[in-house]
């Protein structure tokens, strides 16, 4: 990045130097994409078959035979946990490539699903990145957050490779899609137009059920901040009233968008069998003895980092 640095700085204006280092932060995380998942691999045709991203291609592959023989978004799939019910209503974390794969009929599936892998850790640097603008971070904090983020992204353990290399891939989308989610309703609620809301919030949900889970608590509080910096009396009850409805509509939306799986989610309960072993933290101790593994110390300086970002924030009265 120090070479493509001294590049911005001979720039002019200050909108070509914003311009330059976002494109030079983008090719980094591109050259660094590429790397570890080469092009040779994303343009062959073998699927790629670790942990879970074996078991979504197989969805994807079958639901995809589905569609051109049936056109419909569910299935029985007897040669699966010996008969189970497949397809776009019953797959919860393998709608969105299932989808993907079915629209893109012009390519084989494996080709299809790897570039589908492909485009949602690329975009999510412009999910992170437009997130953060919404948030209202300066565009140096902006850099710095996305530059945090890249470098965990890419090398950071536990958690962020092992979850690229199991196959969570729709997890992960969902996750960035949530935060630019929260940029978004952060927006809105300023008054903004920020109608992605409801077409990027239909899409998240989609993708993976666990935006339900990732968005209440970050909604609450970009709402109670909000309110907080309100005027009292007809102003305040105004805006209530204008965030209630666009709140209704854009949950309207959601729901309309996601009914192909949610009329059938409620025939899924007691089909399923838990897991307790796979990424489960029991408790504060757990998570400390994940965090202090020699193999895993290099999360600690995010959370070193994450601190003084936060007290930068502080100095500037910028956290209420």
């Amino acid at each position: 990045l120090r070479p493509l640095m001294r590049l911005c700085g001979a720039l002019g204006g200050d909108g070509e130097r914003r311009t330059a280092v976002i494109a030079a932060i983008f090719g980094a995380h591109l050259v660094a994409t590429l790397f570890f998942f080469p092009p040779e691999d994303i343009v062959n045709e073998r699927p790629v078959l670790t942990l879970d991203h074996a078991l979504h291609f197989y969805q994807c592959s079958r639901q995809r035979e589905a569609a051109a023989d049936f056109a419909g978004p569910r299935l029985y799939d007897p040669y699966f946990m010996a008969g189970y019910p497949g397809g776009m209503a019953f797959d919860l974390d393998a709608k969105g490539p299932e989808l993907w794969c079915s629209i893109l009929r012009a390519i084989d599936t494996a080709r299809a699903y790897k570039l589908f892998i492909v485009l949602v850790y690329l975009l999510l640097f412009f999910g992170v990145y437009a997130g953060c603008r919404n948030l209202r971070c300066e565009f140096d904090e902006t850099v710095y957050a996305l530059l945090l983020f890249l470098v965990y992204w890419h090398w950071g353990r536990p958690y962020a490779a092992q979850f690229r290399f199991a196959g969570m891939f729709s997890y992960l989308f969902a996750c960035w899609l949530a935060f630019y989610l929260i940029g978004l309703f952060a927006a809105a609620l300023r008054g903004e137009r920020a109608w992605l809301l409801y077409p990027v919030g239909a899409a998240a949900f989609f993708v993976h059920p666990a935006t339900a889970v990732l968005l209440p608590v970050p909604f609450l509080a970009s709402y109670l901040v909000a309110r907080r910096r309100l005027p009292g009396g007809d102003a305040r009850r105004v805006w209530h009233r204008r965030v209630a409805l666009r709140f209704v509509i854009w949950c309207l939306v959601v729901l309309a968008a996601n009914a192909l799986w949610l009329v059938s989610f409620p025939r899924q309960f007691g089909g399923r069998t838990s897991i307790t072993g796979y990424f489960q933290i029991q408790g504060m101790g757990g998570f400390l003895d994940m965090l202090l593994k020699p193999s895993r110390l290099f999360v600690l300086p995010l959370f070193v980092f994450s601190a003084a970002g936060v007290a930068h924030l502080a100095r500037g009265r910028r956290l209420s």
